[in-house]
Formats: C-alpha cells, structure tokens, sequence
C-alpha cells in the first residue's frame, strides 16, 4: 500500500472547523439569495412581456368615421378616394395620428412620397424623391 492511504486524516482543530462551517453556511445563504434575485428578474421580465402587449391592446382607442370624439376632435373621413398616378405602386404606408404617409414607385422610376389627411381626405403633399 501506498504511504498516503496509510496515513488518516486528522481532523481539524475545533477553532478552524467552526470557520469553516460558518464560511459553509454563509455560502449555502448567498446562493439562495442569489437564487431568489433571479427569479425576481425573470418574473419582472415575463411580466413586462405580457403587461405591454396588454397595454398596447388597451391603450387603442377606436374611431368611428364621422364622430365628434370625446376631445373634442372631429374623426375620420367615410370615405377616402385617392386618385394614384397611372401604373404607379404603393411601396409602403405608415399611419400616424390622423395621416396616412404612401410612398410610391411611379413607372418613370421617380419614387413619391404623399401625405393624406384622414379627417378630410385631401392629400396635403406631394414629395418627389429622385
């Protein structure tokens, strides 16, 4: 047999075990602490997740065309006919507030962007990007 496996271990000294089991147990409550740190995390974050879209859904006030709103605000136009350049294509839309933004690919390759006022209807500009 080996010299090491001969040999037993001594145990420690009683002042040296008491530290070492105070470190142990400082250990074992960081860990929870720990533990319970992350776990508020994840919860705050997974309720961040569902609380905005709930927010989004509930923020979203709905206009009826042609009522007067609770601000005082005339809504929206019925209907909108906008007359677009012939062969001309819609590239994107945005809406924002009461304006409808449309840029548009014209068949000379000139690209446009107009703005529509949704409560009249009209178109207020007409931007040519070349």
């Amino acid at each position: 047999m080996s010299h090491a496996q001969d040999e037993k271990e001594e145990p420690l000294d009683p002042a040296i075990e008491h530290i070492r089991r105070r470190m142990i147990r400082l250990l074992v409550i960081s860990i929870g602490i720990m533990m319970v740190g992350l776990m508020a995390v994840l919860f705050a974050i997974v309720y961040k997740i569902n609380a905005g879209s709930d927010a989004n859904d509930a923020g979203e006030q709905s206009v009826i065309p042609g009522e007067e709103q609770s601000d005082g605000k005339a809504g929206l136009a019925e209907n909108i006919a906008i007359d677009l350049p012939e062969r001309s294509e819609i590239v994107s839309s945005r809406l924002y507030d009461d304006r409808l933004v449309l840029e548009l690919a014209i068949t000379n390759g000139e690209m446009q962007i107009w703005i529509v006022d949704l409560k009249t209807g009209q178109v207020e500009s007409r931007i040519s990007l070349k």
